[in-house]
């Protein structure tokens, strides 16, 4: 006897199902886009697994006063979206104990398909509610009949049931009714009811299986079906997919020939283990109570490993006074050495009581350093708080990262900081990932998804994680803090909590990039300024020495040499011994600090600052102490005296020339108005050659796809296949630089290959890294234009900036060296994420 076997995969009591189902209704865009790629995923499932019905069930979500009616509709009719789009023909069973549910169900289904196709089933209809059968009359389907009740006492339950004669009596007072409707025998369906194994003290399971015998001894119901809930079954039992397959053989036996059951998973002809099969055998045959000892024994014989209790985490303080409007956060940021390590531990003993959140920083420089996994984990059991752990791209791949961030949080840490990270010269740089995917890879743990498949995680979700991205606004090229913005932008879509930028000093700047987070939908996110600690010597350094992506104004460098200052106070310095020229210095630096982060606070609406370059405890508290002095005044006046020059003229911070993106205002600061355009003359620009041969060969209504398919759809190690390649290989090697990674991404990208060669040193898919110079050239290959630079001018010129903001998804290194025309054709590369644009935010 064949199975009808109907998928349960669709059904929200089960709780990955349910979860996917309320983020594809209530979720964020990441959120909707993981629920349906599941959702998607189990109908696929499903179908490969020879399904013959697709059970859909939204019951739960009937009592979620958040969902309701209203979105369980929503979602069951989303479900019958997926069937018809990815079911291959193979019908719905509308699954409900609400018999309005199932006739809405119905309708909606029969309106969708306009009646065409195979009929759905309905689960199910009980004795006391048989409205449902009336549609019959109207259009066909299958319906399954619930054997919970007696035909003459709707109030009796499962556990009140007599004996296996009962099943019969109802049965046959659906059947006739059903029939009288206008029902064919084999369109009816009649469920005995399955209960645990496990609870059965009362016998029902014996009695389930007498009673499908009777029914089956019945002449006049043949052609009916008996259909059972397999999984209640196992319901708290150990080796549940081995109980459900030794209760389906036996139930096949006594007459069942369909079964709510994961088909992928459940074969009716697979082997059985012998021993569950006689264990239910035992059970079946039993009196009364006697099945209970028996499962107790089953279950002590496979005992459950006990789960493994999670460390506490920290306390939070930063994530504390990130949610409170009225507080102020401050970070101070330390980047490990060789020599400081202990410095950093004596920093964090003496910062106990104060409001600082420590940030470790991963090997900025790119050189061997102790990294911040150990650090931070250090810091934190000495300032009984959590630190902020950053982590960088260029050491580890997808999978290094996603274990160190597993190794810290079972360790009790939570807030973390993805960066790109300085390119390292000493080793081989990975950038496997980059910031964007970075922070999208810990996110997703965050909801508990798998990246890049954004399918549940087995393990569950990593609560409390909380991860946040950088931001340079200070680029002086119109293409180039496009870029950053963008990224950003990306960053807060894929899950980034909050910014910090990098160091920067231009008020302008940072007033920037506040005002375009208002504009693009980002207002609320917090964010924090890097302000850095400079003295003539950290001066002297970072303007000889390159930084990447950090510039020191010349105005800046010249007051801090004490050029710039009024005539009499730089006599007055030139006075000063070396003790109170040090002291002079100190003093200087902490006030600058202090008024640039009043500015950022006060005045620009900033969350907090990022203190960095300090080594001192009591440096820290004294710019703290001077910021307290500070609002006693308008902040205005901080702007006044932070730009204050030699008496003659302010200092000028921006670059000479230098692109803002909004207009300049009457406070010397910046105006909220319209975006401003640089000069796109002199732009890089898409070749139109490349886009008309793309959609030509690539798009499958183009006048070439047929011949590109037939190249490249031959047998892998067929000599068609071997030519294809090398036909492409001396093709795009030569036009384009590729280095064969099997995964292009040019379509996405203004037809320029973003691998290294002629691309990005850092592999960078989703953006530019901070790292390019004031003149837009590689932080890497300092004699070539910025990859991402290139790219955006493009776009501008091209106006499709809206193909940049996809999320590309990390490369697959099992392509790598293999046709990507063929891993195109036959859809084996990942699809960018559409996330949606930032509104307003986007240039003009």
């Amino acid at each position: 006897m064949s199975l009808i076997r109907i998928g349960e995969s669709l059904h929200c009591h089960i709780p990955t199902v349910q979860q996917s189902a309320r983020r594809w209704l209530c979720g964020d865009p990441l959120d909707r886009e993981a629920g349906e790629r599941h959702l998607v995923k189990l109908v696929h499932d499903q179908i490969a697994a020879n399904a013959h019905y697709l059970d859909v069930n939204v019951d739960n979500f009937l009592s979620d006063n958040a969902i309701g009616l209203e979105g369980a509709q929503k979602i069951l009719d989303h479900f019958f979206d997926l069937i018809l789009l990815h079911g291959q023909g193979i019908p719905p069973c509308v699954d409900s104990s609400d018999p309005d549910l199932l006739i809405w169900g119905l309708r909606r289904y029969h309106e969708r398909t306009e009646g065409k196709g195979k009929p759905p089933l309905i689960n199910s209809v009980a004795i006391s509610k048989l409205e449902p059968l009336e549609l019959r009359r109207e259009f066909p389907f299958s319906a399954v009949g619930m054997l919970l009740e007696r035909a003459d006492d709707s109030g009796a339950g499962f556990t009140d049931i007599a004996g296996p004669e009962v099943y019969h009596d109802t049965a046959r007072a659906i059947f006739d009714k059903a029939r009288e409707i206008g029902f064919a025998p084999e369109e009816i369906f009649f469920d005995p009811t399955v209960g645990p194994l496990g609870a059965d003290m009362v016998g029902y399971t014996k009695r389930t299986f007498e009673g499908i015998r009777i029914i089956r001894s019945d002449a006049e119901m043949e052609g009916v079906h008996i259909c059972l809930g397999l999984s209640n079954c196992s319901d708290g039992l150990p080796r549940r997919r081995g109980m459900n397959k030794a209760y389906l053989r036996v139930a096949m036996e006594h007459g069942a020939d369909a079964a709510i059951l994961d088909v992928a998973s459940i074969d009716e002809n697979e082997g059985v283990d012998p021993n569950i099969l006689r264990l239910i055998r035992r059970v079946m045959e039993g009196e009364g109570t006697d099945a209970l000892p028996l499962l107790v024994d089953y279950a002590q014989a496979y005992p459950r490993s006990p789960e493994l209790p999670r460390r506490d985490p920290f306390p939070d303080k930063f994530q504390s006074d990130l949610k409170d409007p009225d507080q102020t956060t401050y970070i101070l940021e330390m980047a490990p050495a060789e020599n400081n390590v202990e410095q950093i531990y004596a920093l964090a003993e003496a910062a106990r009581d104060t409001p600082f959140t420590f940030a470790i920083t991963d090997t900025p420089s790119g050189k061997p350093a102790p990294g911040p996994d150990t650090i931070g984990l250090e810091v934190a059991r000495i300032m009984n708080r959590q630190p902020i752990v950053n982590l960088s791209c260029k050491g580890e791949d997808r999978i290094g990262m996603a274990r160190r961030v597993l190794g810290l949080y079972h360790q009790g840490l939570r807030n973390f900081f993805a960066v790109t990270g300085d390119y390292s010269f000493d080793g081989r740089a990975v950038f496997d990932l980059d910031a964007v995917t970075l922070v999208q890879a810990i996110d997703s743990m965050r909801r508990g998804l798998n990246y890049a498949t954004l399918l549940p995680r087995p393990q569950g979700d990593l609560e409390g994680i909380s991860v946040g991205g950088a931001v340079s606004p200070f680029k002086y090229m119109e293409p180039d803090l496009w870029g950053q913005y963008m990224k950003m932008w990306k960053k807060h879509q894929v899950g980034a909590g909050y910014f910090i930028t990098q160091v920067g000093f231009d008020p302008k700047k940072f007033q920037e990039l506040k005002l375009y987070m208002n504009r693009a939908g980002m207002g609320d996110v917090p964010l924090l300024g890097s302000v850095y600690y400079l003295d003539p010597r950290v001066v002297y350094i970072l303007s000889n020495y390159k930084v990447p992506g950090l510039t020191i104004p010349v105005d800046l460098a010249r007051k801090y040499y004490s050029v710039l200052l009024p005539k009499k106070e730089r006599s007055r310095i030139r006075k000063m011994d070396f003790v109170d020229l040090v002291d002079y210095e100190h003093r200087f630096a902490i006030r600058n600090m202090a008024l640039l982060a009043d500015i950022l606070v006060r005045g620009l609406g900033y969350k907090g600052v990022d203190l960095a370059g300090i080594h001192d405890i009591d440096n820290a508290l004294e710019v703290l102490a001077v910021i307290q002095e500070l609002k006693d005044r308008d902040w205005r006046e901080s702007v006044e005296e932070y730009y204050s020059g030699n008496g003659k003229r302010k200092m000028e911070l921006g670059q000479e020339g230098g692109f803002y993106l909004f207009p300049d205002g009457e406070d010397g600061l910046l105006a909220d108005g319209p975006f401003q355009k640089g000069d796109r003359g002199d732009y890089n620009r898409t070749s139109p050659s490349m886009k008309q041969l793309h959609s030509r060969f690539f798009d499958p209504q183009g006048s070439g796809y047929g011949l590109l398919k037939w190249m490249v759809s031959g047998c892998e190690d067929g000599a068609r296949l071997r030519w294809a390649t090398l036909f492409e290989q001396a093709v795009k090697t030569k036009t384009l630089g590729c280095e064969m990674c099997g995964d292009c991404r040019i379509a996405d990208l203004q037809y320029q290959c973003p691998e290294p060669t002629n691309g990005c040193a850092k592999h960078q898919l989703n953006g530019p890294c901070g790292g390019a110079d004031e003149n837009g050239m590689c932080e890497v290959h300092p004699e070539r234009r910025c990859y991402w630079g290139q790219v955006i001018e493009a776009a501008l010129i091209d106006g499709n900036m809206e193909s940049l903001l996809k999320i590309q998804l990390p490369k697959d290194p099992q392509l790598l060296h293999t046709s990507s025309w063929r891993n195109e054709v036959l859809e084996l590369v990942s699809k960018p994420l559409d996330l949606g644009d930032p509104g307003d935010g986007m240039p003009g």
